[in-house]
């Protein structure tokens, strides 16, 4: 049991170290990837802004070239001079867009990579939760045995405790009679000890008595003798004393011999007596040795029964505080599934957020390319044949569809209003806390400026706002 309680107190001390972990990762997820988000946003409004200089910027100026090329005496006009060189304009400006876009593209999958490790070190600490938990289970089930053990062994020891305190009653009430009957024959003896010192007394009496009475006895039978021999004399006169003197000869004496035999018979009953004593002492003596052996065995099982009832104690309160630990770790299995899930659920919103970008950022390369193609390096020679006037030829026509080219390309990368199937990304939006808060829109898209309403095309990423 030792043991389990070591393991259970070390468990113990590991679910407050994965509580203390998820804690700590809770709130540095929280942290972490909102400043990620941060990084995200900040080139983001970067883009917006540098969009809507490029839409104010190209705005009127298109509608320049529009104007311009409806007269094909005003080709060689200073809006038609400039579009080659706002063309270049244009392109550094969409290839500084597209720098923006692969800044929040790159802080898009620093968040994904961050959230990803938020994410695994949460698994982490579930499944060490996970292993405690099967251990605990491992341990309740060996607590649980050994306290049904230490109940029997109580019981056991208790019942034993009860047996050996009803034989030792027995033995003592056993002692008791005995000791009463010895004192009973202690008092007999004395009796037959009193008794018999009388009886001697008697037979001393009588012995000495019948010495006397036999004196006495010889006197008498010689002067009834004499008496008897005197009556012819005395005609019989003397007989009256013969016969009394005759019969005082004979007087008490088998006195002595009964004294004797009744002092003979009590010495042989306090004989017996003694015999008896002596056997009810030994049978006392035995009785106490074995209540003494009783009370050892009565102090032995006494010390086990406490030894039991402290095991089993014991055995409660590492069931109780293993039940404690059982509920911590259901808690903790909960918290670290909610965690998991809050760090894990910002995941497709930065993905979707990464796929966007990555949209957006070939949408505008796709674009620049066409801006770039659009305005191609112009030799002297066309240089010096733009600038006579009158042109109507072969020249005009091809420096006119050239215009109407470049013009049209400029429309394509600032004119389309393009649906897409992004949403915008919230000004304050954190994905740990969107993980908790369920976000009512899944994908997150470019955030456009106040005011404006265009979408996001899933191709060219760019909004109708140019």
């Amino acid at each position: 049991m030792e043991q389990i309680t070591r393991e259970v107190t070390q468990l113990q001390s590991d679910l407050h170290t994965s509580r203390s972990q998820l804690r700590v990762l809770e709130q540095a997820s929280k942290t972490d990837i909102a400043s990620k988000v941060d990084a995200i946003r900040a080139p983001l409004k970067s883009g917006q802004k540098l969009l809507r200089t490029i839409c104010a910027n190209n705005a009127a100026f298109v509608a320049r070239i529009e104007a311009a090329s409806t007269d094909p005496a005003s080709l060689t006009s200073g809006a038609l001079a400039e579009l080659p060189h706002k063309l270049l304009g244009l392109r550094a400006e969409l290839d500084q867009l597209v720098g923006h876009f692969e800044s929040a593209h790159a802080a898009t999958a620093t968040a994904i990579d961050t959230t990803d490790s938020y994410a695994l070190k949460v698994m982490d600490v579930g499944q060490e939760i996970d292993v405690g938990s099967a251990h605990l289970a491992r341990c309740q089930t060996s607590a649980a045995t050994l306290a049904a053990q230490a109940r029997r062994e109580l019981a056991e020891s208790r019942a034993a405790l009860e047996r050996a305190e009803t034989e030792l009653a027995e033995k003592r009430a056993v002692v008791y009679s005995k000791k009463r009957e010895v004192q009973r024959k202690k008092e007999r003896k004395k009796e037959l000890t009193e008794q018999i010192q009388q009886k001697n007394r008697q037979v001393a009496a009588a012995e000495k008595e019948r010495s006397e009475r036999k004196e006495q006895a010889a006197v008498s039978g010689v002067i009834g003798s004499l008496a008897l021999f005197a009556a012819p004399f005395t005609f019989g006169a003397s007989l009256a004393i013969a016969g009394p003197a005759l019969a005082t000869a004979g007087y008490k004496v088998g006195r002595a011999s009964d004294f004797a035999a009744e002092a003979a018979s009590l010495r042989a009953e306090a004989s017996t007596l003694d015999t008896s004593l002596t056997a009810s002492l030994r049978e006392i003596s035995s009785l106490e040795t074995q209540c003494s052996s009783l009370e050892r065995l009565i102090s032995s099982h006494t010390a086990a029964v406490a030894a039991h009832t402290a095991a089993q104690a014991s055995h409660t309160r590492q069931i109780a505080a293993a039940s404690a630990a059982a509920s911590e770790i259901s808690s903790l299995q909960s918290h670290a599934a909610a965690t998991k899930h809050s760090v894990a659920e910002a995941l497709p919103s930065l993905r979707t957020v990464r796929d966007a970008l990555e949209s957006v950022s070939v949408a505008i390369k796709e674009k620049a390319l066409d801006v770039e193609t659009a305005a191609p390096p112009r030799t002297t020679l066309e240089r010096m044949a733009d600038m006579r006037p009158g042109q109507g030829g072969p020249a005009a026509r091809r420096r006119r569809r050239e215009v109407q080219r470049q013009v049209a390309a400029v429309k394509r990368v600032t004119a389309p209003p393009i649906q897409a199937g992004a949403g915008p990304i919230p000004p304050n939006d954190n994905p740990t806390q969107s993980a908790q808060k369920a976000p009512q829109q899944a994908k997150p898209r470019l955030r456009q400026p106040p005011g404006e309403s265009g979408k996001v095309d899933a191709r060219s990423g760019l909004g109708s706002s140019f």
